[in-house]
């Protein structure tokens, strides 16, 4: 929009030109009236009626001219800005095209114009106020024109005077003697009746118009008579001319209206209902005989609707009348039946060039057309009818059909909803909550000792469906006798029927159980001996904390290829595998062996002939799996997964029997202890309650050299908290950037209308800047743990960042 004080200083100079054009209009259509005027009183006595008719003509076509000038005038003409800025320019050449750049210039989303578009539009007004832009039309012509209109309407009062003072004596006397009309024979006259034979839409009015050439009749009528059926319907008291007389045989008769100025009759039929025949009776003579035809185009009297549900459902079959819209679930049988006026080709069509053809049916009902098909998306289709004529509906009727999709069932374990040690004689209650929209047919529990084979135990029967179910189950380890160290996995599945009919179960996480020994040992540790032994046994103490550092670390790896694999398995429910199956299963493969080596190393580190025996257990298990891995890849075949499960699971079962008996706790500052208290309730959360339950003593630390050495570890300990806390908010925000890129680009991808897509490209663009932001803030991240004085205890954190 331009600027509102340019357009008005447009519109001023648009006004004279629009006042220039209206009187030049309106002076053209006096004078056309004048001279048809004057021709008319320069006509011959015999010719007075034809002269009026041209005279009539004459002021009909200048009423036209005129009023067809006024509404260009005041409706197109001038309105248009940029065509009155042209003529501006053309005019004022000093302009040099400053006032169409000034009206061209738009503002921004807040309304408001920058520096520069400002300054054009400036200067446009200021030259506007030197220079008078409305003298483009000047004065002096405004006045011609004033002038030229008010003289031809002068001429048109004096001409019809002058004609009106000239014929008076004659009009007076008569122009045509009475011995004169009567001596015109009837038989010369000649009518014309239109519209003659036609065709009319059953309902609409049917008007007659009788043209006569020659001596006019007093009077004329209509008369119908019935085509096959006599079915007129009579015309209402507001339907004009009518007195109307019928007879024994259906005839009908109506009176028609004469024309004040034409030598014409008219005669009209509100709504003809049926096929007639139709003449003109006049002064005891009667016109040729015509037929108007009554047709309907096709349409549409009712459309029925019939659902029959599929077996997972449970609902019974559902009819649905005059309907317009349909809401069912996927897989439903629809059968459409559409009552038609009349016999017709019939045809649904969607904005997807879905067709579906439309047969009349053999069921009683006259033009009774059905289709029907298995609905599986939502669609919007259109009736398109075609009589034998070629006839085509005028409105085609929308028919709206909404699929509502059959959803895999809801699962949620409820509690523990994490991994936990137990001890052997435990009982651990399990809660996990169900739902689905046409309910549940079976849910369950799926648990695994070691590296056996999964049980199933189902938890209910067919005749308990129902929508939403919260499970229990409490699984008894002494039943199971379960022995210290060993692994116990789980998960809940629960089943519906889908789409196609057959059952589809869905699974959820698989969590797992430690089997935790009866008893471990807590000691109480002396600060102040174990620094003075610090020295003497760093280098056994060294070397047995990175073994078992190295054992945790392989348990974490062992774990999460575990949970990898299952994942990828209860993804993998169809035959055919998909397309990333083969680059997943390479990663796990990679990984695996990776669990392989590190393994390796840890043996070479442990001189405990027990230890080293799990050690090698597990490292077996684990070269069984990547062979099971291995078959799965060659064979595209997802079911060996559930066989290197198996040697997964035996091979973490191993690796946790490698963990310590005895631990040797001692008490420090608090911050530290805080600290030492975060980690250990990420790792074992029943161990840190046990460290809570020992009484141990606090003793007071009395070198001040030992406190600045703490106080400085503390620092840096802070420094590197922080360091991870920016690289988890990093983590965080970069996943909720990519979860909102994704949903971008998919509405990007159905939008309808180019405005919805340039309003998400800018969204998109908005997240894209988010990202460059994120980059710079990692690359920050990345700097400030290289130049840390902890680098090489953050390198671990480094190369995540680096990957990232």
């Amino acid at each position: 929009m331009s600027d509102p004080r340019l357009l008005r200083r447009i519109d001023t100079v648009a006004s004279r030109f629009r006042r220039l054009w209206r009187r030049n209009a309106t002076a053209a259509g006096w004078s056309l009236l004048a001279v048809c005027a004057f021709l008319a009183w320069i006509a011959e006595p015999q010719m007075v009626a034809s002269a009026r008719t041209a005279w009539v003509a004459g002021l009909a076509v200048a009423v036209i001219i005129i009023a067809i000038a006024a509404f260009r005038t005041s409706r197109r003409w001038g309105r248009n800005a940029l065509w009155v800025a042209e003529r501006i320019e053309s005019e004022r050449k000093d302009l040099d095209s400053l006032l169409l750049t000034a009206l061209q210039q738009e503002p921004n989303e807040l309304g408001r114009f920058d520096y520069l578009q400002d300054a054009v539009i400036q200067d446009a007004l200021h030259h506007a106020n030197a220079n008078r832009w409305e003298q483009v039309v000047p004065s002096g012509r405004l006045w011609l024109s004033w002038l030229c209109s008010t003289t031809a309407f002068v001429a048109v009062v004096s001409v019809i005077a002058f004609f009106v003072e000239a014929r008076a004596p004659d009009l007076a006397k008569g122009e045509v003697e009475p011995a004169q009309v009567k001596s015109i024979p009837l038989t010369e006259t000649v009518v014309t009746v239109e519209p003659g034979d036609t065709e009319i839409e059953k309902g609409a009015s049917l008007l007659v118009l009788a043209t006569f050439a020659g001596p006019l009749p007093a009077e004329a009528s209509l008369v119908l008579t019935p085509d096959e059926a006599p079915q007129v319907k009579p015309p209402a008291a507001n339907d004009g001319p009518e007195d109307a007389a019928e007879s024994a045989g259906g005839v009908r008769a109506f009176k028609m209206s004469k024309s004040h100025l034409d030598p014409v009759f008219g005669g009209r039929v509100a709504s003809l209902q049926e096929s007639v025949q139709y003449h003109i009776e006049f002064g005891g003579q009667q016109s040729s005989t015509y037929r108007a035809t009554v047709f309907e185009y096709p349409r549409l009297v009712q459309a029925d609707a019939r659902l029959v549900f599929p077996d997972y459902a449970g609902q019974d079959p559902k009819v649905v009348q005059n309907v317009r819209r349909i809401t069912a679930v996927e897989g439903s049988e629809l059968t459409l039946s559409l009552q038609l006026n009349k016999a017709c080709d019939a045809s649904l069509t969607s904005k997807d060039d879905d067709a579906f053809s439309v047969k009349l049916s053999d069921q009683d009902g006259d033009f009774l057309y059905q289709t029907s098909w298995v609905l599986n998306k939502s669609q919007r289709l259109t009736l398109h009818l075609k009589d034998e004529r070629g006839r085509e509906n005028q409105s085609p009727p929308e028919f709206t059909i909404t699929v509502v999709k059959n959803k895999p069932p809801k699962l949620k374990l409820a509690f523990p909803s994490r991994d936990t040690q137990v001890s052997p004689i435990e009982e651990l209650q399990l809660q996990a909550e169900m739902s689905d929209d046409f309910g549940l047919k079976r849910f369950g529990l799926t648990y695994a000792l070691g590296g056996d084979d999964p049980l199933d135990l189902e938890l209910r029967t067919e005749s308990e469906s129902k929508r939403k179910r919260d499970v229990q189950h409490l699984l008894e380890f002494e039943t199971l006798n379960v022995s210290p160290d060993q692994l116990v996995s789980y998960f809940f599945w629960a089943e519906d029927v889908g789409p196609d009919g057959n059952p589809r179960r869905i699974e959820s996480d698989m969590y797992f159980a430690e089997v935790r020994p009866f008893e471990e040992i807590f000691r109480q540790g002396d600060a102040s001996s174990r620094e003075q032994q610090q020295q003497q046994q760093q280098q056994q103490q060294q070397g047995q904390q990175g073994a078992q550092q190295q054992a945790e670390e392989l348990v974490k790896l062992q774990k999460s290829i575990v949970n990898a694999t299952w994942n990828i398995r209860r993804r993998e429910r169809e035959a055919k595998v998909r397309d990333e199956f083969d680059a997943d299963v390479d990663v796990l493969i990679e990984s695996q062996q990776d669990a392989i080596e590190k393994a390796v190393a840890a043996a070479e580190k442990v001189e405990d002939a027990e230890s080293r025996e799990h050690l090698a257990k597990a490292q077996n298990a684990m070269f069984e799996a990547v062979k099971k891995l291995e078959a799965a890849k060659a064979g595209q075949d997802s079911t060996i997964l559930n066989k290197a499960l198996n040697q997964q699971r035996l091979a973490y079962q191993q690796l946790l029997k490698l963990r310590a008996r005895e631990h040797e706790v001692v008490r420090q500052q608090q911050q530290q202890q805080q600290q030492s208290s975060s980690q250990s309730s990420q790792q074992n959360s029943r161990s840190q309650q046990q460290l809570q339950q020992l009484e141990l003593d606090s003793d007071r630390q009395r070198y001040e050299t030992q406190n600045q050495a703490q106080q400085q570890a503390d620092e840096q300990q802070q420094e590197d908290r922080q360091a991870l806390n920016r690289l988890k908010e990093l983590a965080r925000r970069q996943q909720d950037l990519n979860k909102q890129l994704k949903d971008l680009l998919s509405a990007i991808e159905e939008a309808e209308d180019d405005k919805e897509k340039e309003d998400l490209q800018r969204r998109l663009k908005r997240l894209r800047e988010q990202q460059e932001e994120i980059l710079r803030d990692t690359d920050e991240l990345k700097d400030k743990l290289e130049q840390s004085e902890n680098a090489e205890s953050t390198q671990e954190q480094q190369q995540q960042l680096q990957d990232t």
